[in-house]
């Protein structure tokens, strides 16, 4: 075979050049498979690969309209880099049709800035799936660790999971009270309708035994032994700080009576909750010292009912 014309067919791609088993003889001329002007516009390196293994032929794919873009870089590297045999020498010169960009422009000489080709980035799903799954165990643990008080108190509060190194089953079950609430009589308001409902009557869950001035102390015992009763007699002393409170020489007595428990046991006798905005500048030093150097409730948080039960159900 020494000439096969394809050209002007149509073509629109390049046909599978199988030799058979066929030996090629040097002294035999190359054979010429003519295929240009046709409608081929794509290459590969595959292609152009496959032209120098037959040796007894010459396929020739000049004048096609071939297109140059991101999706044949390849053949541009393949053409400017590779070593050709002088029968395929003119690849280095085919010609783009397409884009108008390119045209007229050989597609050795072209480089990836010349078709604005940006790199494909591979998106690994399992790789990303996996990350985020890492960092969402990451913030969870952190905030966790950030908030394990709250989400033990909410735990114990809501769920009853208790925990047993800071919750115990009612310890000293000789106290009769589980708090005693220290207030003024301008409080009670707050007592009556608030405290009593969401701690007395099991509206809520749990329920504590409380002890009210205004209607557990002994009658015809002194208020001096009937606040040291009520402080002996319950695991928590509560203090309904206010101004009014602040005001009340009762209500000191029964601070100072709370503190002189405290540090008698030296346990968590005493519950401090902020009823007002006080000042502290012209209050009795040792209360002052407790509400600067103790942790205190206030009545504005919004997991206040939950903290101050947790508060009391604490027992050393």
């Amino acid at each position: 075979m020494e000439y096969l014309d394809f050209s002007n067919n149509q073509m629109q791609s390049i046909p599978i050049i199988k030799d058979n088993g066929m030996v090629w003889n040097k002294a035999l001329s190359v054979g010429i498979i003519d295929i240009r002007r046709n409608k081929i516009n794509f290459l590969t390196t595959e292609v152009l690969d496959s032209f120098s293994s037959h040796k007894f032929v010459m396929v020739d794919i000049r004048e096609n309209p071939f297109r140059c873009d991101c999706g044949t870089i390849g053949v541009f590297k393949y053409l400017s880099t590779k070593n050709m045999s002088k029968f395929y020498d003119y690849l280095r010169s085919l010609e783009c049709a397409s884009p108008l960009s390119v045209r007229g422009r050989k597609m050795s000489s072209l480089s990836i800035s010349d078709l604005n080709c940006r790199k494909v980035t591979i998106i690994n799903i399992p790789a990303i799936a996996l990350s985020i799954v890492t960092i969402a165990i990451i913030i969870s643990v952190v905030l966790i660790i950030y908030f394990r008080n709250l989400i033990k108190i909410i735990l114990f509060t809501r769920l009853g999971i208790r925990f047993a190194c800071n919750v115990s089953n009612y310890a000293n079950e000789d106290r009769y009270y589980d708090a005693f609430i220290a207030y003024s009589e301008k409080d009670v308001d707050w007592v009556l309708h608030s405290a009593i409902p969401m701690l007395e009557t099991g509206e809520t869950g749990k329920t504590f035994r409380l002890c009210l001035h205004h209607r557990d102390f002994e009658i015809g015992e002194t208020i001096s032994n009937n606040i040291i009763k009520s402080v002996e007699n319950s695991h928590h002393t509560i203090l309904l700080i206010s101004n009014d409170f602040l005001k009340s020489e009762w209500c000191m007595m029964e601070f100072r009576t709370a503190l002189q428990k405290s540090l008698q046991d030296k346990n968590r006798h005493m519950i401090l909750i902020m009823k007002d905005i006080v000042t502290t500048d012209y209050i009795d030093p040792d209360l002052k010292t407790c509400i600067n150097c103790h942790t205190h409730l206030d009545i504005r948080d919004f997991l206040f009912w939950d903290k101050l039960k947790y508060a009391m159900s604490f027992r050393q």
